[in-house]
């Protein structure tokens, strides 16, 4: 009963609201995703431990709802690969491999007309926890997911620029996300140990529907 109340609240809600925004547009996108991991001990890097980042990929859906004025809510939820190698001593000793469902929720300031120009978006990001590995250099992976929270969140920063293409728009951004908890939930967190994510992604998408 508390299930179907809740369903009928966030319906009604919707329909509330519905009229708050002149149009709605969805599309796709996916790209590059430079990942990378700031691990601390007591607020210092660790001695001789260095984390060159990881090259990954990230793939999802994208949607647009217009506000007042010139800006849009930006709801991006997608797969992202995450994580980073790293090396002792200047030998590569491992591959953190983590696999996170992202949703951030950006506001989106257009410089965009006739479907054409530069946009700009900012706004909170909530991860959740899929996959968790960790890959010695011999290639054996050992499941970590254990170690780690179930939940990471972040802030993102965008910037892009988006061009009519057939009955759409065609664009490409570039977002700066950093992670601002520690994602680490192992003993050694309570020993002042933190792990905190940040990523640089480069991402080619499209939207369906002609906008404003």
């Amino acid at each position: 009963m508390k299930l179907f109340s809740l369903k009928l609240l966030l319906v009604s809600l919707l329909i509330a609201t519905s009229g708050m925004f002149a149009q709605i547009r969805v599309g796709v996108l996916g790209g590059l995703n430079l990942a990378g991991l700031s691990v601390k001990q007591d607020g210092n890097n660790l001695e001789g431990v260095e984390h060159p980042g990881r090259t990954a990929f990230g793939i999802g859906g994208v949607m647009l709802l217009n506000l007042p004025g010139t800006l849009e809510l930006q709801v991006e939820p997608g797969y992202l690969m995450q994580g980073s190698k790293y090396t002792v001593n200047g030998q590569e000793s491992g591959n953190f491999q983590l696999g996170y469902l992202n949703v951030p929720v950006m506001i989106r300031y257009n410089k965009i007309t006739d479907n054409i120009g530069p946009f700009f978006a900012a706004g909170p990001n909530i991860g959740f926890l899929l996959s968790a590995n960790h890959e010695a250099p011999d290639g054996v992976k050992t499941d970590i997911k254990s170690d780690l929270k179930s939940m990471d969140i972040g802030l993102n920063f965008t910037t892009g620029i988006g061009a009519p293409l057939n009955s759409g728009t065609l664009f490409i951004q570039a977002q700066f996300g950093l992670g601002v908890i520690n994602i680490d939930d192992s003993v050694a967190a309570e020993n002042g140990l933190t792990r905190k994510t940040s990523s640089i992604k480069i991402m080619l998408g499209f939207l369906f529907g002609e906008g404003e």
